[in-house]
């Protein structure tokens, strides 16, 4: 009877992780930009030169510049991927897979500076001449639900932040002991095709901080507190 309570309970208990819902914050380019800080690695999908070999579609994002890998892809617009980012925290492997082609690399311990908290950046060029759409939709982490999904037909970049705190909180996972990120990307575009970064996703591996208005809001928010403090 002991046994079949145990096993009731465990069932229930995966059910309700796998309805958990991660928020995330929406961000621009200037604020992730004032937020991130102690990037680790990232990883990347983009629309390069669609595997005509110049350049790359599909990254395994350096700390701070360049890549650690890189594989060429031939998207075809509107087409629905899986994708999948694993950090294993024991080997330092990273495995950043796109359909059915899969990169890798193994950190060196000097390149971990925080795994702590994702930042999602979405970016699609719009002119005259092209229109273009980046989608992320049926985000998962560790088991929980991401909400979204989001979609980008822009130049100007959207930024989503998934903190750790709440991954944490949702699912009893630290990332910084190892995560499993899946989801679905499709690239799309009409008229004359984007090149390079203008048709994009990235994911960033970072530590997130208030970004200055928090801080000075947080700041005086302490001085009021001290002065009530001083004056009685």
């Amino acid at each position: 009877m002991t046994k079949l309570i145990l096993l009731a309970t465990t069932a229930a208990l995966a059910a309700g992780a796998s309805a958990l819902t991660i928020p995330a914050t929406h961000l621009t380019d200037a604020q992730a930009n004032a937020m991130l800080i102690n990037k680790t690695f990232g990883s990347e999908s983009r629309i390069g030169d669609v595997s005509g070999g110049a350049t790359f579609e599909q990254g395994i994002q350096r700390p701070t510049s360049g890549y650690f890998a890189t594989a060429d892809y031939g998207w075809t617009s509107g087409q629905v991927l899986p994708f999948s980012m694993i950090y294993n925290a024991i080997s330092r492997q990273i495995d950043y897979q796109v359909g059915a082609q899969n990169i890798t690399t193994v950190l060196a311990p000097s390149d971990i500076k925080g795994v702590t908290d994702l930042f999602f950046r979405l970016r699609a060029v719009l002119n005259d001449e092209t229109a273009a759409t980046v989608t992320l939709a049926n985000l998962r982490l560790n088991g929980a639900n991401i909400d979204g999904p989001w979609t980008n037909s822009t130049s100007t970049p959207d930024v989503y932040l998934v903190k750790g705190s709440d991954v944490t909180a949702l699912t009893g996972s630290s990332l910084a002991n190892g995560f499993t990120l899946t989801g679905d990307q499709t690239l799309s575009w009409m008229g004359t095709r984007p090149t390079n970064s203008n048709l994009a996703y990235q994911i960033k591996v970072a530590e997130a901080v208030p970004e200055p208005a928090t801080i000075a809001t947080l700041g005086l928010g302490l001085a009021a507190i001290l002065r009530r403090r001083r004056s009685r």
